[in-house]
């Protein structure tokens, strides 16, 4: 939570965007993760995220201030109390960017450096738990065979 807009804190906040790819391998470090859980070994994504450019990048709101938005854009259509202020903040790297999964890395993507998104390794268990706990509760069993369909 930020100070209230009215005061001077941004409405707007965007974050950088990086690909995760289907088609790279995953590394070591989560290869043993079980079938169910697939869409968690795509921990690797280009080094240098995604410049901003119009659409390459996502906003997040002060929703104290901020009622109406565009999603696909930084243009906030109607604030509370008619005040949205048009200064914006570009949240560090270090701190956030969003993960967006692609299908496909072609020839001139393979030629980027990769790096491995290290934040996973601290909630893998409690992810994986909190799967398992979910699949009981709602008495879903998927054998590998039933996964590759989500996958072609």
């Amino acid at each position: 939570r930020t100070q209230s807009s009215s005061e001077g804190s941004p409405s707007l906040y965007k974050l950088h965007w990086s690909f995760f790819y289907d088609n790279i391998p995953p590394p070591r470090s989560v290869a043993d993760l079980p079938e169910n859980l697939w869409a968690l070994q795509h921990v690797m994504h280009p080094k240098e995220l995604i410049k901003f450019n119009k659409g390459f990048f996502k906003a997040i709101y002060d929703m104290d201030t901020v009622t109406t938005v565009f999603s696909h854009g930084s243009k906030t259509t109607l604030c509370s109390d008619s005040k949205c202020h048009a200064k914006e903040y570009i949240i560090p790297d270090q701190l956030a960017y969003l993960g967006h999964y692609k299908g496909y890395c072609d020839a001139a993507c393979m030629k980027k450096q990769f790096v491995e998104e290290s934040s996973f390794k601290n909630i893998r268990s409690k992810v994986q738990e909190a799967v398992n706990r979910a699949m009981k509760t709602i008495g879903l069993s998927l054998q590998t065979e039933d996964l590759q369909q989500f996958r072609d």
